[in-house]
Parts: C-alpha cells; structure tokens; sequence
C-alpha cells in the first residue's frame, strides 16, 4: 500500500470501477512503520510487513478456495516464459 502518491488506492479504486463485478479477493500489504487508513470496501484482507512467505502462500491458497472463478473471464495473455524453473532438492532454497 506504500506506492508513491497514492497509487495503490488509485488501483484499487480504478480496478473496483472497471471491474464491479470481478469476484477478486484483494489482499493489501502495510508498512507498520507508516500510518495509513485503508479503505475496507477496496480490500478483502490486510497483512503487515515483514511477512513469511510461507504465510503469505497460505492466506494465497486459502482466498483461492473462497474465491469462484469468473464466469466470463479476461484473456490472459502467455507467460513470459514457457519454461519453468528446474528445482533440485529444497524448494525452500530457490534464488530470487
């Protein structure tokens, strides 16, 4: 939620107003070190840094469980990459 001037409440609004219907559940960042208000009716969910990766996948898989899929959904374009990364041993130990 830290962008500068105002960029993610500018987001949220225009995703909310181009997309009403979209059943996203969104899920906001903070910095506990800044005092910010978040608008409750643009987000589904608030975490506070530093966040574990490990919590952050978990709060991931479970809003993708409560979330339907869309009846009509956008195109999505190919990823960058057709490839993916290959692991060897601890996935817990992969670069950035």
């Amino acid at each position: 939620m830290d962008l500068p001037a105002g960029a993610a409440e500018r987001f949220l609004r225009d995703f909310r107003d181009l997309r009403p219907v979209a059943k996203s559940f969104v899920l906001a960042v903070r910095d506990p070190k800044k005092e910010m208000t978040i608008d409750p009716s643009l987000v589904n969910a608030i975490l506070t840094k530093p966040i574990e990766i490990e919590t952050l996948a978990e709060v991931v898989r479970e809003c993708a469980l409560a979330v339907p899929p869309p009846v009509d959904p956008l195109h999505c374009p190919p990823a960058e990459s057709s490839q993916p990364p290959v692991v060897h041993g601890d996935s817990s130990q992969l670069a950035n």
